[in-house]
Formats: structure tokens, sequence, C-alpha cells
């Protein structure tokens, strides 16, 4: 929108929300209550989502896909556009009271994160967790702009995430800054497109297949390491016959990146070792889990 005034001109961006987060979470609770729950989809999906301050100290931002109580399972969260008030500069986050793997998750299909700035201060419930994840995503078409994703914390025996996209998620992750975490990028078998990304930590991408390649791209990202924990910062895990110098497409691939992002220091490996563990592939196994040590 431009403002103006005499010869004085401004453009500012208008942003008319239907819904705070904490105003959703507590109508939310209400219908389940009051036997609505198969009311939730229209409520929730499509929605325009004020995400204010009060909801992010009391624990994570999730969007779920579906909502089970009861026996019974109802849908919730689609299309929907969550984005951070102005006024919150730099939210911080302990988590709650309760036990929680990351402060934000995105669950369900379609769904926007827009100018969420948040910095992780304290485990709150989670200490004993070996990993902690800025934002998980395992829904699909996830858009993370304009946000700020931190961590203050230090710990040798956990691995912090910054944004996580997990098997079959996807997400385009753009103009975000994330800094303080081990990874600040982990795609663990799903699709990311990643631009305009300033971090420090480093990228890590698994590829299992020579067709992985195409799903993953990178674009005038930029780097804030010193490079005195590891010299790369994007690292590809898998295996050599994949990721190695005698793959052609891995060959082609890191030569496009490389001219998309001339700052930044590409490497591959078949074994990552970040805080207190060692990533050997990444490879699925039986329950969907990680094969770590």
């Amino acid at each position: 929108m431009l403002l103006q005034e005499g010869g004085a001109k401004a453009y500012a961006d208008i942003f008319i929300y239907d819904i705070t987060l904490s105003e959703m979470q507590e109508e939310m609770k209400e219908m389940l209550a009051s036997g609505q729950g198969g009311a939730l989809g229209d409520f929730c999906g499509g929605a325009y989502v004020l995400v204010d301050e009060d909801s992010l100290a009391k624990g994570p931002l999730t969007a779920v896909e579906s909502i089970a109580i009861l026996g019974e399972s109802y849908s919730a969260f689609y299309d929907t556009y969550f984005r951070g008030s102005k006024d919150i500069a730099n939210a911080l986050f302990g988590g709650g009271i309760k036990s929680w793997e990351t402060m934000a998750d995105i669950e369900a299909d379609k769904i926007t994160f827009d100018n969420i700035r948040a910095t992780l201060t304290a485990l709150n419930g989670s200490e004993n967790l070996p990993e902690i994840k800025g934002i998980e995503v395992t829904g699909t078409d996830a858009i993370i702009m304009h946000s700020s994703i931190g961590n203050v914390i230090s710990n040798d025996s956990k691995v912090f995430y910054g944004i996580y996209v997990n098997q079959e998620g996807s997400a385009e992750i753009n103009d975000n800054e994330i800094t303080g975490f081990d990874i600040a990028i982990a795609v663990k078998g799903g699709e990311a497109e990643i631009k305009n990304v300033s971090f420090d930590g480093i990228i890590a991408i698994m590829i299992e297949d020579v067709s992985d390649f195409d799903k993953i791209s990178l674009t005038g990202c930029t780097a804030q390491n010193d490079r005195t924990e590891t010299e790369h910062d994007v690292i590809i895990v898998g295996e050599d016959d994949v990721v190695g110098t005698d793959s052609a497409e891995a060959n082609a691939w890191f030569e496009k990146m490389k001219e998309l992002n001339p700052d930044l220091v590409f490497g591959s490996t078949s074994e990552l070792k970040v805080g207190g563990a060692t990533i050997e592939g990444w490879k699925p196994v039986d329950g969907g889990d990680v094969e770590a040590t």
C-alpha cells in the first residue's frame, strides 16, 4: 500500500487478520468441549491468524492436520496463514510447562509462517530430549518466510535444528535468518526450496537417490560461519555412490548450487558429527526413525 502526503511517499504492508492465535486456541477448546469438533476444519482452515507474544509464551506453535479426542478425529488446519505481530521484535521461547520437541510444528498442508521471530532461551520440561527443533515440517507446501529463528542454549548432549523438513514434508524457506543451531536447516528425505537465507551452523541434506537432487535447491544464501567447527556450510549426507565425486548427478547439482550461492562452501559425507551425535547416512529404519549413534 502506498501512503502519500504532499511530496512524501512511503509503502506499508497492511495485514488484515481473522483472529489472534490466543483467541483461536480458546475457541478451539470450547468447540471440542461442546461437541463441535466437526466444525474445526472450517474454523481453522483458510484463516489468517495473528501470532501474539502471549501464545508463543505458552508453548509450541503447532499447525496440526487433525485433532483426535475421545476416539474421534477432526480436521483442523489447512491453507492457514500465521503471521507474527509486528510488535514482537523477538519473542523469547521457553516452551511452556509441558515436554516439547519443537518451537513450531507444521503437520498440516499449505501452511504459511510469516514474520515469526523467536529465540529459544530455555528447555522447560524438555531437558532430557536428545533433539530440539525450531520448526519441523512434515506437511506439504509449507512456506516459512520473513522470519528469524534463534537459539542461545549450548548443550553438547543435544542436537539443535533450526528448520527440519522431515520425510514427505516439503517447504519453501524464503528470506529467513537462522542462528545458534547446530544444523540451521536439515532436509531428511523431503523437498525444500531455500532462498535468501542467512545462517550460522550448517545446512545438512540427506540424499538417498540421485533423483533427490531435483527436490532440493538453494539460491542467494549466505553463511555467518567462521568455519572453525566445519569447513563446509552445506553438507550433503549419503552413500558415496550417490553423493560422491563419481556421481554425475551430484557433480551437476554442486556446480549449479555454487553458481547460485557463490559465498557458500559445499561438501559431502557419509557420516556427520553434530552435537553429541554421529549421523551416518540418515537412513530410515523400521518405524520411520533415524539410525544414529
